[in-house]
């Protein structure tokens, strides 16, 4: 097919709408992780197409997910969501970003907007200023 291509002069383009564009985080996972842990975790972090913190947390930025969670993610490449092992990573990272006992992240690590929707910002509601119905 490519050498198809090739000899009729055919050539493609995409629209940029279209391509997988990673948007970005604020912490990558490498700023977690020491130089050899993350030549360790490569291959996993390849395998579940992750790159940032913000792609393991909660939608409202306040909690990492589980392992459970990140394995079911439409951008995990892992197909077996039956439970797994931790990843080593996961476990450094968890210790590292969230309060003891709990998921909720450390405040350094929580994000007041969420930017990885594809372009679309959600804001948390401030509650201290929220109205209810019967007002």
């Amino acid at each position: 097919m490519l050498w198809l291509c090739k000899h009729f002069n055919i050539s493609f383009e995409t629209n940029i709408n279209h391509r997988n564009l990673i948007q970005g985080g604020k912490v990558s996972i490498q700023e977690l992780l020491s130089e050899q842990q993350f030549i360790d975790a490569t291959t996993n972090l390849k395998k579940h197409n992750i790159m940032f913190l913000e792609q393991i947390t909660t939608i409202d930025g306040t909690h990492l997910l589980t392992w459970l969670s990140i394995c079911k993610r439409n951008f995990s490449n892992y197909v077996n969501t039956f439970s797994k092992p931790e990843s080593p990573w996961y476990d450094i990272i968890k210790r590292k970003t969230t309060l003891p006992w709990s998921l909720e992240l450390q405040p350094e690590y929580k994000s007041q907007t969420v930017e990885h929707l594809k372009g679309i910002f959600l804001y948390t509601p401030n509650m201290e200023t929220a109205t209810t119905l019967s007002d």
